[in-house]
Order: C-alpha cells, then sequence, then structure tokens
C-alpha cells in the first residue's frame, strides 16, 4: 500500500469519536511505527554495506548517515574482519589521538560517537580498503506514492500500529488493546517470514525408505514414500 492508501485505511478502521486526525498526524504514527518494527528483527532486507577509504594518520571515519547498528568491518586486502572493542575498553588502551602510525593494515577497531575508529592507525591512503557491514535504518515515508519497503502482505503492519496509539489517545480501552493484538500477530508472521530459515531434507538411502525434499514451514510435504 502507498501512504495515502495507508492513511485511508486507519481513517476507515476508526470510529466517528476519533477526531481531529490530521495527514501529518498520520503520516508521523506510519513512520514511528516503521521504526520500531525496524528494531524489532534482524530483517534482511535492511542488511547493507558501505566501503571505508583509508586516510594516511587518520583513525576515524564517519559512520554511513543511515546507520542503525554495525555487524563487522573486514579488510578487504586481507579477507579478514577486525576485532571489535567497546569504545571504554578500545580508548584505554589505544587513547584517542593519532600517535601510532605505523601500519596499513588495522587489526580492531570501535564504534563511537558517530564514527568508527580503528587501530592501528593507517599509514597510507587506500582506497575502499575495509568494507563496514551493518543495518540501516528504514526509509521514511514522505510522499503519498511512497510505499514501506518490506513485503506488501505486511503493509496492515503501520494501520494496525497508528490505531493502536489513535485508540489509546481516546482512552478506547478495548478497541486499543484489539488494534496492538492485530499488530503484534503481523509483526510476528513478518519475523517468522524473514528470519525463519527454509531448509531441505536430504534423501535417505540405504533402507528403501526416502522423504520427499521437505520444508520445515510447510510440514504436509515431509511424508515417507
Amino acid at each position: 500500500m502507498q501512504l495515502s492508501e495507508i492513511r485511508n485505511q486507519i481513517r476507515m478502521g476508526l470510529p466517528p469519536e476519533v477526531s481531529d486526525v490530521t495527514d501529518a498526524m498520520l503520516n508521523t504514527l506510519v513512520n514511528q511505527a516503521l521504526k520500531e518494527c525496524s528494531v524489532a528483527a534482524k530483517w534482511p532486507f535492511l542488511h547493507t554495506s558501505t566501503t571505508i577509504t583509508t586516510q594516511a594518520n587518520r583513525k576515524n571515519y564517519s559512520l554511513p548517515e543511515d546507520f542503525l547498528y554495525g555487524l563487522k568491518l573486514v579488510d578487504n586486502d586481507r579477507d579478514d574482519e577486525l576485532e571489535y572493542v567497546a569504545p571504554a575498553q578500545f580508548f584505554e588502551w589505544h587513547g584517542s589521538q593519532a600517535r601510532d602510525s605505523a601500519t596499513t593494515t588495522a587489526s580492531q577497531f570501535t564504534i563511537y560517537d558517530g564514527e568508527i575508529y580503528l587501530y592501528p592507525t593507517p599509514s597510507a591512503n587506500d582506497t575502499d580498503r575495509y568494507t563496514f557491514y551493518y543495518y540501516r535504518q528504514i526509509t521514511a515515508l514522505t510522499q503519498d506514492s511512497d510505499e514501506p519497503e518490506f513485503l506488501d502482505t505486511f503493509h496492515w503492519l503501520p494501520v494496525e500500529w497508528a490505531k493502536w496509539k489513535l485508540y489509546e489517545r481516546e482512552s478506547m480501552s478495548q478497541e486499543s488493546d484489539r488494534a496492538f493484538g492485530q499488530y503484534a500477530q503481523l509483526l510476528e508472521r513478518m519475523r517468522q517470514w524473514y528470519t525463519t530459515p527454509v531448509k531441505q531434507e536430504p534423501w535417505i538411502a540405504g533402507d528403501g525408505v526416502r522423504r520427499r525434499l521437505g520444508d520445515p514451514n510447510l510440514p504436509m510435504l515431509n511424508y515417507v514414500q
């Protein structure tokens, strides 16, 4: 559904006593719903990466503007991960100044105050030396034609979330509980869809019994022939 359709669906589910609901208010609720959804699971559609070009004697590099939380930092030349160190420990061990420039290869990193810090500090310019893998922030809906970036089956999720908050505002507890229940069910279905791996069963040989290729989400396919 597009943003304009999501607003229409929210309004259609509201009784007349829930009034003064502007488009701007609904847009805010919809985007807040998407933000809360984005941290409910490790969604594959938010998994991304960026490269870091090092500069001689520079230890710190800005995080991507859409950064949500990090996964790993890989040295592309060595095809190896750098060790993550918590900020307090990192600065206790290595300080915060670029005074250790002795190598082109960093072995550790931390994330602090919107920046990635490397140790040892790079001693040379190196284009696209590191790849930073992270989860990004979900894209906000700003235009009426914008759609949530996940499967359209779950576009009802911000609808129910917004209804839940509007019912709460009006102290309509039963309706609020019902809308929250619908939202929670949709969120769980979405989590299962995106995060449950589908595996195939191997053929069983040697005893004359075999199984079809199975699907843990469709147990009716897992029968013995």
